[in-house]
């Protein structure tokens, strides 16, 4: 149907709701690599937490802490052009904030792969990725060109807008 699938992924069966996949991610890399023609939006913890080595089940599920070591998502989304990454909802404000200086050098280096989302929109809802994205724009941490990608242009391209 040329639309994009978003996924949330999950730790583990019957821990939350979305689908599973195991550490380092080999059933991702499978429907990646067999359905070439869809593009793949991933997102949630278990997702996020790629972002990084040291991948275990205790911290798949949650919002891991510390620097960054970067890990099997950076290989994935450099090797599939159809991997995408929704930043929405803590995992993906987690994923880019919990080291700091990666977190942007993150944005700068896959920004064309990245998409903006709230997840969950509803009225009096904070969306701390905002100020992230302004103020990193506002030091210099990110371009104006990564900025306007990962907010709007990326999305309008996937989507064909």
């Amino acid at each position: 149907m040329g639309l994009p699938v978003l996924f949330h992924l999950a730790e583990r069966i019957g821990g939350t709701y979305g689908v599973v996949d195991d550490a380092g991610l080999p059933r991702l890399d499978t429907c990646l690599r067999e359905c070439v023609n869809t593009v793949f939006i991933g997102h949630g913890p278990a997702f996020w937490s790629e972002i990084s080595l040291g991948v275990n089940e205790a911290t798949r599920g949650g919002y891991p802490k510390g620097e960054v070591i970067p890990g099997r998502l950076q290989q994935l989304l450099k090797e599939h052009p159809n991997l995408y990454g929704d930043l929405s909802a803590d995992s993906g404000f987690n994923a880019i904030t919990r080291d700091p200086y990666y977190g942007y050098k993150f944005l700068e280096e896959f920004q064309y792969k990245l998409l903006f989302g709230t997840d969950i929109c509803n009225v009096g809802q904070t969306v701390p990725i905002v100020d992230y994205f302004r103020q990193g724009l506002t030091e210099g941490r990110i371009s104006q060109v990564t900025y306007d990608k990962i907010t709007e242009r990326n999305v309008t391209r996937i989507l064909g807008l």
